[in-house]
């Protein structure tokens, strides 16, 4: 439940060495902790909300930056240690297509190894991100009084959609071995 606090400010810059300031004053006779959104408004009739201006969305401005300098570093990374791996089995599928197997076979051989090691790295990563959340939630945020949630489908989104682009990017490296791929005999020559 909201209670409202309205703080009415008139301008006073003789305070402080001309800086202005304002008093705010209130009782809490229930000890019970709370938190107040701020809202500002100039002219008295439109109203913003000073948190989410602000602190909000210069953090998610920041976040995201963090986030595509990250997943750069991260695709790069991955698709160099994917194509390390794949050289080292490039005679394993030769030796597919030499015994019959269609290059479509093998690709779908390829990208359910994908498949099983982003979901695996999915699952994993879920458990130690809810194992962390809960510590730092109880054994932190709790302490020091902050609130916070555990989901936030929008973040989840992103993460889902990082992932997926990391997958299209190891389509390249997939495609350039498939086509790639000599049967035992051409090898040979």
């Amino acid at each position: 439940k909201w209670a409202t606090l309205t703080l009415w400010a008139y301008d006073d810059y003789d305070s402080h060495d001309g800086v202005g300031a304002v008093d705010i004053k209130w009782e809490q006779v229930d000890g019970k902790s709370k938190f107040y959104r701020l809202y500002q408004s100039e002219d008295k009739a439109n109203w913003k909300e000073m948190y989410k201006e602000m602190v909000t969305d210069q953090l998610d401005a920041a976040l995201i930056g963090i986030l595509i300098v990250v997943m750069i570093f991260l695709a790069i990374s991955i698709i160099v240690a994917y194509v390390s791996f794949m050289r080292n089995r490039v005679n394993e599928y030769c030796l597919y297509t030499s015994i019959g197997f269609a290059r479509s076979d093998v690709y779908g051989m390829m990208m359910r190894e994908i498949a099983i090691i982003f979901g695996g790295s999915l699952i994993l990563g879920a458990i130690i991100t809810i194992i962390i959340m809960l510590l730092m939630g109880n054994l932190v945020l709790d302490n020091l009084g902050l609130v916070y949630r555990y989901l936030y489908p929008q973040h989840l989104l992103r993460i889902l959609a990082a992932f997926m682009a990391i997958v299209g990017l190891l389509q390249l490296p997939i495609i350039f071995t498939i086509n790639n791929i000599k049967t035992i005999d051409l090898i040979e020559d």
